[in-house]
């Protein structure tokens, strides 16, 4: 899995291709990917990440070890699809990501993305629903692209605590 989602940072890069990140044939992701999830699902959150970054130019810090994540506390709620591959199999693929930490009291939400192609599917309603659920109360890592900020003038974020 490593050297795939090396393979495909390099291809982002490059080529301007991006892959949703898919899952060992016969696998599939958890709802909520921790450090206590196998070590191919970090990984394709961290791809994930990356692609954030490349199309952001925020910096991409998250790690794929299990003690970092347990250390912070982090939880990654996974929006998948199921992809036909080259070879005419189905796996499912995580397309999108919303990746929060608990480093003291509050949840903070630090950041979000979908894949290109999952954008304006309204996806993201139903991650909200889903993040609203495991986290009453959370806060928001700032900054805010300019996507989230519209996404939260559409949604009910009244449950969103003011970041300290």
């Amino acid at each position: 899995m490593r050297n795939r989602t090396i393979a495909d940072y390099r291809e982002a890069t490059f080529m301007k291709i991006i892959r949703p990140q898919a899952a060992p044939c016969g696998k599939v992701f958890d709802i909520w990917i921790t450090g206590s999830s196998p070590d191919w699902q970090r990984a394709a959150v961290v791809q994930l990440t990356r692609y954030m970054a490349l199309e952001t130019g925020n910096r991409q810090d998250l790690g794929e070890q299990a003690t970092s994540w347990i250390k912070n506390q982090t939880s990654v709620f996974a929006t998948t699809d199921k992809v036909l591959g080259k070879d005419g199999n189905e796996r499912e693929c995580l397309v999108g990501i919303a990746t929060f930490h608990t480093f003291q009291q509050n949840p903070v939400l630090y950041h979000c993305y979908l894949h290109p192609f999952y954008r304006g599917k309204g996806l993201m309603e139903r991650v909200w629903r889903e993040v609203h659920a495991r986290y009453p109360r959370f806060e928001l890592e700032p900054p805010l692209s300019p996507a989230m900020s519209r996404f939260l003038s559409k949604v009910d974020h009244s449950h969103v605590l003011s970041s300290t």
